[in-house]
């Protein structure tokens, strides 16, 4: 009933399943099809090129979706749930070098490779074995970092020249001979600035470095800013600069009537609250009372807009941790008064965040948390002390409902790295790293 064209690599996977193939078109739609070529199993593992799409409709209303695939020489139809398409890894770094080393394959078994191992379909497999190099010394032209498709892992690939032939394999089969490497830490403002000397580390070329932030009066790290690879292979020059923003934040009260807005109940951080980063806790708030970072002046949607139920009823927060940026928002709508006195926010300006003092335990309450600067990165389990809702990341890593309820969930296990922000609407939970 409908077709399209294809162009992706993947790989026959008959697991659990008893498929037929088929060489002239999808199962059952011509006199020629009636019958299968061959069993799916005879081809089950094959590393195949997907080059078309076919939907089918049954004579009892049932669509099939088959997909046609050039295995090797040969091109037949198969179902589409028996193909797995590959998710390849991703390049995130590369470097040229020219150094030498040994291939040292004492304890390993490595691959060798035509390009980094699994960032393309004719790197699934490996050309030969390192153990063949074994003792040579090799000539090192090109350092590649990547980022593993399946779990997010960091791996380094070396390219290697032997003999007039070039491979790849994995940094960790390399000894230096004679070089070490330096990695230049350098701390910068937000507009290029150097404010803090900048820091040397010296390691054996190929061996693993770990950098940190480091504490600058005045000034927060903001990691989503960071230029290099903070934690690596060693090679033979390298540069990390941290970036860092400049303490704008200032504890203030923000009452309920003295903002802007037809109830002037808004206020425009950057003009009426400097931007930074806030404890936010209520001032005579009631029930059913609300505040909301939204959108810039301008508009434009950010990745750290938020709503929250602030108060003293049932199910509300007592306070919410956030990031304030230049011309977002802040609006909050009161109802029920619980006490004498006028409404409103007191904003507790965070100016003591740093890496040297992210917690690896603890209580968090609501709001945002920055992975490696407010909490060390690693695994965790967590459970919800207080409150129903949610415990995420944006990009997805983490992503729960949780709850204290009857039948809730309240307890999870989650891996947290370096640079992602939590957020979490739950008034209390804790964490312990395991």
């Amino acid at each position: 009933t409908s077709s399209k064209t294809e162009d992706y690599s993947a790989y026959i996977n008959e697991a659990n399943r008893k498929d037929s193939i088929y060489d002239n078109g999808p199962a059952l739609t011509s006199p020629t099809t009636l019958t299968a070529s061959a069993l799916a199993k005879t081809v089950n593992g094959d590393q195949v090129e997907v080059i078309a799409l076919d939907t089918t409709t049954r004579s009892n209303g049932s669509q099939y979706t088959y997909l046609e695939v050039k295995d090797g020489s040969n091109t037949y139809w198969i179902d589409s749930r028996a193909v797995t398409a590959y998710n390849f890894d991703s390049i995130t770094n590369q470097q040229t070098v020219n150094e030498t080393a040994t291939i040292n394959e004492g304890g390993r078994s490595d691959g060798l490779y035509n390009v980094p191992a699994l960032t393309s379909p004719s790197s699934l497999t490996s050309t030969g074995s390192a153990k063949d190099l074994d003792g040579q010394t090799v000539t090192i032209l090109e350092i590649d970092t990547t980022k593993r498709a399946s779990n997010g892992n960091t791996y380094q690939y070396a390219k290697i020249a032997y003999n007039g032939k070039t491979y790849w394999v994995d940094a960790r089969a390399l000894n230096s001979v004679t070089y070490q490497g330096t990695i230049t830490v350098e701390y910068e403002d937000e507009n290029g600035n150097q404010i803090a000397a900048p820091t040397m580390i010296t390691k054996n070329v190929y061996s693993e470095y770990t950098t940190s932030p480091e504490i600058i009066s005045g000034y927060t790290v903001n990691l989503s800013k960071t230029q290099g690879i903070t934690d690596g292979m060693t090679f033979a020059t390298q540069t990390v600069v941290y970036v860092y923003d400049k303490n704008a934040a200032t504890t203030t009260d923000l009452i309920s009537g003295q903002g802007q807005g037809t109830d002037s109940n808004r206020w425009v951080v950057g003009t009426d609250v400097q931007p930074g980063w806030y404890k936010i806790t209520p001032i005579n708030l009631g029930t059913n009372d609300w505040i909301g970072l939204d959108a810039t002046t301008s508009g434009i949607i950010n990745d750290n807009d938020f709503y929250a139920d602030l108060g003293d009823g049932n199910g509300e927060l007592s306070s919410y941790r956030a990031y304030l940026t230049t011309g977002q928002v802040l609006e909050m709508q009161d109802t029920n008064l619980s006490g004498t006195g006028g409404q409103g926010l007191h904003l507790e300006a965070l100016s003591s965040r740093s890496s040297t003092t992210a917690i690896s335990s603890g209580t968090l309450g609501a709001g945002v948390y920055e992975v490696g600067v407010d909490i060390q990165p690693g695994t965790y389990a967590i459970t919800d002390l207080l409150g129903d809702g949610y415990l995420s990341t944006k990009d997805g890593n983490v992503n729960l409902d949780l709850g204290t309820d009857y039948g809730d969930t309240s307890t999870a296990t989650i891996t947290l790295k370096t640079g992602e922000m939590l957020t979490s609407n739950l008034d209390k939970l804790t964490i312990s790293q395991k």
